[in-house]
């Protein structure tokens, strides 16, 4: 479990270093800085997904850093989103706007240094574009959100290698390379740093809801 841990945190340190270097070549090609700026959360009202330890991470993060008692909110803010996204495909989740349990009152992201490899890599262009409400599932994903397709390209890349070693180890079920962050999270939360946590039910359903 540790293990697992420790491997997530220096795979986003390493995918960070990759991902800046090609921030900067893309606000050089697009003659653009990038919009992001801190307590912007145009983003965060979408579907994100996560691995186990991405999850497993943030659970360590949180337990970590929190009280007893602001363990407990972040636990029934995590209830709150699931509940809210319970029956919803990710059209319908990203038309909702439901806020990520992570936001805080300032709009910022209050598990930032642990966010999943999905956020790290997803940059844009325009805040607009971000909170443009989505009418089809033609206009979900990468291509919507200008200058984001360079990051997420190499967040997949990166990522895929990583975990498919994990998974020829045994280490990690390949299914639970695409969970549900807020299940995944209050999971891993859950059951702690002693065992593995069952991620069954935060995968994605094979009809599409989360």
């Amino acid at each position: 479990m540790k293990s697992l841990v420790h491997r997530q945190g220096l795979l986003h340190a390493e995918t960070d270093d990759v991902l800046e270097a090609a921030f900067v070549e893309a606000e050089a090609r697009a003659g653009m800085g990038y919009a992001c700026r801190a307590g912007c959360s145009a983003c965060c009202h979408q579907l994100v997904l996560c691995t186990a330890p991405e999850a497993q991470l943030i659970a360590h993060q949180l337990r970590r850093t929190l009280t007893a008692s602001a363990l407990a909110v972040a636990l029934s803010r995590l209830d709150t989103q699931v509940t809210a996204a319970a029956g919803l495909g990710f059209l319908g989740y990203s038309q909702a706007r439901i806020p990520c349990a992570f936001l805080d009152e300032a709009g910022a992201c209050s598990i930032y240094a642990v966010r999943p490899m999905a956020c790290r890599a997803l940059k844009s262009f325009s805040p607009e574009a971000c909170a443009r409400r989505p009418e089809s599932p033609l206009d979900l994903g990468a291509h919507r959100i200008p200058g984001s397709g360079p990051g997420l390209r190499i967040a997949k890349a990166i990522g895929v290698e990583h975990y498919r070693k994990l998974a020829a180890a045994g280490a990690i079920d390949p299914r639970d390379f695409t969970l549900v962050l807020p299940r995944a999270a209050a999971i891993a939360v859950a059951v702690g740093d002693g065992a593995p946590p069952d991620f069954g039910p935060a995968r994605i359903d094979p009809t599409g809801s989360i």
